[in-house]
């Protein structure tokens, strides 16, 4: 039979596939089951519809399972990972097993795979049947899934008579998808339809119209809840005032929230709707009642009125994935259709207060106005006039303008020229940026004067406080100014100073307090740096009377030699704050500097540490990020003065923090860079350093090699002549010869020792401790004859350390012998033994004689030596030894004062 014939036989069963009546995702799927159970070989079939709606805040996919239960098909999971699905989703590949318990239980996904295992099943086919379909911007797909508890079912013979079937099953299910979102709509328009008609009743009261809304909107979308918050920017308040369903927390109208958060909150100061399609995975969902966890999907959308957000319309539900396109589509509809209404019925209520109105818009403008006559006298002045020129509106009409503003802004600043002008032509003049007092630097003014078209001719008198707009344009200037400045320091240390002498300085921000944060990535720690300010009134007071007003650059240059006056003195507390991943990620996501009023409405255990460091009333916090790494944070505070900090003082502030992250960003990487040139020099001068002392160690062994065996004569022979002779003369100078021979002898031991390579150390778990008390009891006798008193300090629990043991104790020899030597008179010769992280360390310290710096920086050369009769190979050899076990030696004198060598060696791994 052929494929067309596949086609056309099976005529009447296709006919009835099509025939639908109930066009729901059930009824279609039993439907095809039928269709299919004697075509594919099945003992089940489930049938998965992926959607990948196109609105913000919601998972790339949602995935809906549906299955047959007891009565016919049922949704029965709705999730949104689902990795292998993805792939034939995407791909439009079917894909098949012939023996599932093969596989390990993340080749599927979890619910997918979880409901095909529990039924026993072993083959499985998967075929995509609609892929990439679109209805609006919403595309879906639907994928099958066979499943038979026998192995080897399915193939590609099976997928190939299935596949005749698909183009059917396609044309089937985009018509229920067409029908249903037709259906969605239908009750969508329904919806706006009837809250338009119960607006016409409702025009004059906002709280009734909205309660009608959300009962409409809860009724025919069976949403968990439905509400209506106004908005109050003056409280900066999210006020509940409708709510239908099932929400107990709105019962009785009385929620009330910060419009700084949440999702509600965001939706109100940005003006724009927000999906959260899973709640518990959303960075802006904030859940007021922890302790109830129904909501899982959450849309809010803003009414607006006119320009301005006046409420939010806030939808819950208690299903993953709830909102697809087409709903949130309707509803911002809705919600600006709610919007107009409102601002319909206001605009008819201030048409019938039309007179009083006009009056009152004059009054409430920002700028201050007054209408003059011909004559130049005042016949109406809104309140901002009277406030700005402290005018007494009982004896203010008709009298003459230059009576009552400043002489010197009527005469002095130009505006009785502007009348001159205007009284030959018509038009208007203006004057910029005046001096409202003399004496007054930080106000400044706009005047406009209008001349009117009618006879005799009248004028309009607009008078604009333009001082933030001047402030601003100071505030750039000052930006500027702190940018150059910050980027001329790679200093971090004197970075941060400059950074916290900009916030606090009085040309700068002029803030009572900062703080600065460093972050350790590898420790996941907030490192305070530096603080600056004082710590209590009666000090600020005291500082701020002493100080006098300084420019902006001296008190950068005092903080660069970090000798800044008290106010802006420098000083660390040394606080730490720990942090995790996800803190720090929701800080690098706000960027901007923000205030902290109350700690306990933060969720975020690192903002409310930070908020904890200041008792101020609000707290702002300023992230340093610099491409999209966080690298400190600035905390700062009005503790002394208490003056709010406001929304221009953050804007100005963000940009700020942003200069300063790159300039600390600039700084760190000097700082790096620096460190790495400064690790190559030092293994440069090592390697140099080696290569010397290789040719100085080949050298002295092949010299000592050829001194020792005349050398051995020579003192054989003066040995012999002590021995024999009766010539106390003779005897004495073979006595000479044999002392230098002995001499002569132990150089070169200390030379063959330097040379030799050290191949043969051996090393074992020692105990520091042990070695050096050995050592102490060696040279006791020594000690004693030269009045030395010998101390050993050691540690409780001290570590071990892995060391060649005799090695180490003629380190320790060396190190005795010659502070012994140092200390002609008697003294004291301390051990001190201490962990250190990972290292022990041990002190040799001496109340010797000392060395001057110029000595110590030879002090470790070979045959250097500050004794008369001294090899100079001692120490050498001492740090040849200690490096040799991976380890550091340092020394520490001054003449006069002894001297203290510290040594450092890993401890040993248990």
């Amino acid at each position: 039979m052929t494929d067309v014939e596949q086609v056309l036989e099976p005529a009447q069963p296709i006919r009835e596939l099509l025939a639908l009546e109930d066009w729901s995702w059930e009824a279609v799927f039993d439907r095809v089951e039928r269709f299919l159970q004697d075509r594919v070989p099945m003992e089940g079939l489930v049938f998965v519809v992926v959607s990948r709606p196109a609105v913000s805040g919601t998972p790339a996919r949602i995935y809906r399972l549906f299955a047959r239960q007891e009565g016919g098909y049922r949704p029965l999971y709705l999730f949104s990972r689902c990795p292998f699905l993805d792939g034939v989703a995407d791909t439009c590949a079917a894909r098949w097993w012939g023996d599932l318990s093969q596989f390990e239980p993340v080749s599927i996904a979890s619910e997918f795979e979880r409901y095909l295992r529990e039924r026993g099943a072993r083959s499985v086919l998967v075929v995509p049947v609609v892929h990439g379909a679109k209805v609006g911007d919403e595309s879906f797909a639907v994928v099958l899934g066979f499943y038979h508890s026998q192995g080897g079912q399915y193939n590609e013979e099976a997928l190939r008579r299935l596949e005749v079937w698909l183009p059917v099953l396609a044309l089937v299910f985009q018509l229920v998808h067409l029908h249903q979102s037709y259906q969605l709509r239908r009750i969508h328009t329904g919806i706006i339809r009837d809250i338009s008609t119960a607006a016409i009743a409702e025009l004059f009261s906002s709280g009734r119209l909205y309660e009608r809304a959300v009962e409409l909107i809860q009724e025919r979308f069976q949403f968990y809840d439905v509400a209506v918050l106004e908005v109050d920017w003056e409280a900066r308040q999210l006020r509940l005032v409708a709510h239908a369903g099932r929400y107990p927390y709105y019962q009785n109208l009385d929620y009330v929230q910060s419009v700084e958060m949440g999702i509600l909150g965001l939706v109100a100061r940005e003006g724009q709707p927000y999906v959260a399609n899973d709640v518990q995975n959303d960075p802006y969902y904030i859940n007021p009642f922890p302790h109830d966890l129904q909501v899982r999907s959450e849309l809010a959308l803003p009414i607006f009125v006119g320009q301005q957000v006046a409420a939010v319309l806030e939808i819950q539900s208690e299903t993953v994935g709830a909102f697809a396109d087409a709903d949130v589509d309707a509803l911002e509809v809705l919600a600006r259709l709610l919007g107009q209404i409102v601002r319909t019925g206001r605009s008819i209520q201030e048409l019938r207060h039309f007179e009083e109105f006009n009056r009152q818009v004059l009054d409430t403008m920002p700028a201050a106005i007054a209408h003059l006559d011909s004559s130049q006298r005042i016949v109406y002045a809104n309140s901002q006039f009277l406030a700005l020129f402290r005018c007494d509106p009982s004896n203010l009409l008709f009298r003459p303008l230059s009576e009552v503003v400043p002489s010197y802004l009527f005469y002095e600043q130009g505006l009785q020229s502007l009348f001159e002008q205007l009284a030959q032509v018509r038009g208007c003049g203006m004057l910029t940026e005046v001096k409202i007092e003399p004496s007054d630097l930080s106000r400044r003014l706009d005047v406009r004067l209008c001349r009117t078209d009618t006879e005799p001719p009248e004028y309009i008198l607009i008078v604009q406080d333009v001082t933030s707009r001047v402030l601003q344009i100071n505030q750039m200037r000052k930006l500027h100014r702190l940018a150059m400045e910050l980027q001329r320091t790679l200093d971090v240390d004197a970075l941060c100073r400059l950074i916290l002498t900009s916030v606090t300085a009085g040309p700068g921000f002029g803030l009572n307090r900062a703080v600065i944060f460093l972050y350790d990535e590898q420790e996941k720690l907030f490192v305070e740096r530096h603080a600056v300010g004082p710590s209590s009134a009666q000090e600020a007071y005291d500082i701020w009377q002493r100080i006098p007003f300084q420019r902006l650059e001296e008190y950068f240059e005092e903080a660069r030699r970090d000798t800044v006056q008290s106010d802006v003195s420098i000083y660390r507390r040394y606080t730490q704050i720990r942090a995790t991943d996800g803190e720090v990620r929701a800080l690098v996501a706000r960027r901007q500097p923000f205030l902290v009023r109350d700690a306990e409405a933060e969720s975020s255990s690192l903002v409310r540490a930070l908020r904890a460091l200041s008792t101020a009333e609000e707290v702002v916090i300023m992230p340093l990020i610099a491409r999209n790494r966080l690298l400190g944070v600035i905390v700062a505070d009005n503790l002394i003065t208490r003056q709010a900090i406001d929304a221009q003082m953050l804007e100005t502030l963000s940009a700020f923090a942003s200069q300063a992250a790159l300039a600390l960003a600039n700084a760190l990487a000097y700082r790096e860079l620096e460190a790495a040139y400064k690790e190559l020099q030092e293994a440069r001068d090592r390697l140099s350093q080696q290569e010397k002392l290789a040719i100085i160690g080949q050298m002295a062994a092949h010299v000592a090699h050829e001194i020792r065996n005349p050398l051995v004569a020579i003192g054989g022979y003066a040995r012999r002549i002590c021995q024999t002779s009766r010539d106390e003369t003779a005897v004495r100078r073979a006595e000479v010869i044999l002392r230098e021979a002995e001499r002569l002898e132990l150089i070169l031991k200390e030379v063959m020792d330097f040379a030799s390579p050290f191949t043969s150390m051996r090393f074992q778990t020692v105990s520091l401790e042990q070695l050096v008390r050995e050592v102490c009891d060696v040279i006791l006798v020594a000690a004693q004859e030269a009045n030395v008193q010998i101390v050993v300090e050691a540690a409780p629990d001290l570590p071990p350390v892995r060391a060649d043991a005799d090695r180490m104790k003629q380190v320790f020899h060396n190190l005795a012998k010659n502070a012994i030597e140092a200390m002609p008179e008697g003294g004291t010769l301390t051990f001190r033994l201490y962990p250190e992280g990972g290292q022990v360390v041990a002190e040799v310290e001496d109340t010797g004689v000392g060395i001057d710096p110029e000595s110590q920086k030879r002090l470790f050369e070979p045959f250097f030596t500050t004794k008369r009769h001294g090899s100079g190979l001692g120490l050498a050899i001492t740090k040849r030894i200690v490096e040799h076990h991976e380890g550091t030696i340092e020394v520490c004198s001054k003449p006069g004062g002894g001297t203290k060598f510290t040594i450092r060696l890993p401890r040993a791994q248990e």
